[in-house]
């Protein structure tokens, strides 16, 4: 774990060693034979630094598992002050059975917050990462076959 790197894009003088803890916070859909879990404790960030935490994702199933993780922060007023900028989130992840990866999310905090009448006084965030079966995983392994028309379905596509 790494925090207290250089300022990020959005520091600023005016908020000097204000800080937010930073807690995460990981879930799996039922029957997906991945856990995910944060390897990382809450984070005392300073606003405008940049921190890195990590997470862990292991197959604990037969077979290879691919999915994507989706995430949101909390309280949602401050979801636009988080900015990641190195994150495993919406890209498909496949581990092979009993494999483990740690994944990096960096991030920091804009000062911004701290002026905003909504925000201000809000002095933990979590991040909650959720892992799902990417639809190529599902329909390779029939999760799919009695699925309505709609699952799967692209934008614009026609049925």
């Amino acid at each position: 774990m790494q925090v207290g790197g250089p300022a990020a894009p959005g520091a600023a003088g005016d908020t000097p060693g204000r800080a937010v803890t930073v807690r995460f916070n990981a879930n799996t859909a039922p029957g997906l034979l991945l856990a995910l879990r944060p390897r990382s404790g809450p984070l005392q960030v300073r606003l405008g630094d940049e921190a890195v935490a990590f997470y862990q994702a292991s197959n604990i199933g037969a077979a290879p598992v691919t999915g994507v993780a989706t995430y949101n922060v909390t309280p949602a007023t401050v979801g636009r002050y988080f900015h990641k900028t190195a994150c495993f989130c919406f890209e498909q992840q496949t581990l092979e059975p009993g494999q483990q990866v740690d994944m990096p999310l960096a991030f920091w905090v804009d000062p911004q917050m701290a002026k905003d009448p909504a925000t201000r006084d809000i002095h933990t965030i979590t991040i909650s990462y959720s892992f799902f079966r990417s639809l190529d995983d599902a329909d390779r392994n029939g999760a799919l076959a009695n699925a309505g028309p709609h699952v799967g379905a692209r934008a614009g596509a026609t049925q």
